[in-house]
């Protein structure tokens, strides 16, 4: 089954009520009004997050990638997303442990 994204159903919708309304078919009256325009899209470039290790600096870590994630949210649909995003910068020390027990688990 073929999945489309939002923007593109409501591109098929318009596009049928205005087939429908040039056809005769639709009162103009009850037509779909045309989607809004999408907001502009950010050209913010963030930083990737810097590696952990599982020392001190935890709160910097999670400053880092909260703001990453914030900034790039299109790319990060679902939560496992957000998971295997983090997981990936969980390098050397307990981090590495710890991300590599979930990972087996």
């Amino acid at each position: 089954m073929a999945r489309f994204t939002q923007q593109e159903m409501m591109d098929m919708v318009t596009a049928i009520a205005l087939a429908m309304q040039q056809a005769g078919n639709i009162n103009p009256a009850l037509a779909p009004a045309p989607p809004p325009a999408p907001p502009p899209s950010s050209k913010i470039t963030m930083a990737k997050p810097q590696e952990y290790t599982g020392g001190a600096d935890y709160l910097d870590f999670k400053q880092e990638v909260y703001l990453y994630i914030a900034a790039n949210s299109q790319s990060f649909v679902v939560d496992a997303d957000k998971i295997l995003f983090v997981l990936s910068y969980l390098k050397g020390g307990h981090a590495a442990t710890w991300a590599e027990n979930y990972v087996d688990s």
